[in-house]
């Protein structure tokens, strides 16, 4: 059974023209605060209650893993509920904004002394009221257009909004005086107010596809597309792969400046180089999957990241320099990851429903988020335990915790992006890599 692209489809095509940027940035604007809101949760959170905090390293890990493990679960629940909610997506987001701010508060402003079983509860439902907006905001973004320019644009928009939220919470971080645990607290009720703000634009100012489109339902499919379409499920493996590389320098950069480099200071304008490249790279990234196939621009820049990092492993104590290069061509690398693979999950979304005709975005955005959150989750599970038997959690730390965390920092997430490489080599042999979908009928 083939499916073919929507260029070919008989049907004039849903929200077939460009859309106003006004409309754009409204719907920007959510993928912005949340991913302001995302970085600190995934970078500082971490090492505040491990060190700030107290809870220690292997605690904080047992605590955070947990919490992440059952938050992967809900993620396909969701996606199926969001497909088939007769409010839409908006309702979605409107409902799953209260869970953020109350638990949000407990988890960024906690009452001490913490404990794991603290963490890990607070951590659950703030991950739960995340899941609950993100996977219905991005299928919103699917269902948008069916245009595979206009989707790409879509992805792009909200990606690189997401990395001005980010770009602004490290700001914010820097000038924020204190510890980490002091900043977080500090953080969290103005990118509360913020979200709220944003969550009212989007929801008043970008418009549902019809309902019809959305309700288009049929029997539960017991063997989703991923599973009997081995391409994807190739993609999406690698997708997993990926996202472990990128979670375990995310989840030890502070330690790596702290500790390898000795800059703690450093670790807020490193951030804001990396993630000020980043925002310069998407647009660079975008023309560049125009030219080639997406998926072939995807590996070039895992490839140029992987070769980036490399140099990583070599540096010691005072190399700020050459890390500042270092974080600018990484990313470079990291705006390959955000827009690519988005446009290329669009545009297996439109080419499924074409089939199916009915919407099923929901579902592939939660396989997606699953995605991500399992490398996170097993970034903080495994690095984290194994960085406290090198000794980096005792006050007479070596060098064999240095040179463990620079391995676990870097060394081998270069090999899994490597291995991520190899998994999407002729992975679409076709012209486009949407324009005909071989499945198994």
């Amino acid at each position: 059974m083939s499916v073919m692209s929507s260029s070919t489809t008989a049907e004039q095509p849903v929200g077939l023209g460009a859309l106003p940027r006004w409309r754009l940035l409204a719907y920007a604007l959510p993928g912005m605060v949340l991913a302001a809101l995302g970085l600190p949760v995934m970078v500082l959170l971490p090492t505040a209650y491990a060190e700030d905090f107290g809870l220690g390293l292997s605690r904080a890990a047992i605590a955070l893993l947990a919490a992440r493990l059952f938050d992967v679960a809900s993620d396909p629940l969701i996606g199926w509920l969001c497909d088939r909610s007769p409010g839409g997506r908006r309702l979605w987001l409107a409902g799953g904004l209260p869970l953020i701010l109350f638990a949000g508060w407990h988890l960024f402003r906690p009452a001490l002394p913490v404990s794991m079983l603290g963490l890990a509860g607070w951590s659950i439902l703030f991950s739960l009221g995340i899941t609950a907006v993100t996977v219905p905001y991005q299928a919103w973004g699917v269902d948008m257009s069916q245009d595979d320019h206009q989707r790409s644009v879509i992805a792009s928009w909200r990606e690189g909004f997401g990395l001005i939220g980010v770009l602004t919470a490290m700001v914010s971080y820097s000038l924020g005086s204190g510890d980490t645990a002091d900043r977080l607290g500090h953080f969290f009720p103005p990118i509360a107010l913020l979200l709220s703000v944003a969550f009212a634009a989007a929801v008043t100012l970008v418009r549902e596809p019809p309902p019809a489109r959305l309700q288009r339902q049929g029997p539960v499919v017991v063997r989703p597309p991923l599973v009997r379409n081995r391409p994807f499920f190739r993609l999406f493996l690698a997708q997993s792969i990926n996202a472990l590389a990128n979670g375990l320098p995310a989840t030890l950069f502070l330690p790596f400046v702290e500790h390898v480099l000795g800059k703690r200071d450093s670790a807020g304008p490193m951030l804001l180089i990396y993630f000020s490249a980043s925002i310069i790279g998407i647009p660079l990234w975008w023309k560049i999957g125009k030219r080639m196939q997406k998926y072939r621009a995807w590996r070039l820049s895992l490839t140029l990241t992987s070769l980036a990092f490399a140099p990583t492993l070599l540096l010691g104590n005072n190399d700020l320099l050459p890390f500042a290069v270092i974080c600018v061509l990484t990313g470079l690398g990291l705006a390959g990851d955000l827009a690519l693979p988005a446009a290329i999950l669009a545009e297996t979304v439109h080419d499924e429903q074409q089939v199916t005709q009915r919407s099923s975005a929901g579902f592939y955005v939660s396989l997606w988020a699953l995605c991500a959150k399992l490398g996170l989750a097993f970034a903080v599970g495994i690095s984290f335990p194994l960085l406290n038997l090198a000794g980096l959690d005792s006050a007479s730390q070596g060098s064999l915790a240095n040179h463990s965390l620079s391995l676990l920092y870097a060394g081998l997430p270069i090999l899994l992006k490597l291995l991520a490489v190899w998994l999407l080599a002729g992975l679409f042999p076709q012209p486009a890599p949407t324009t005909r979908l071989q499945t198994e009928g």
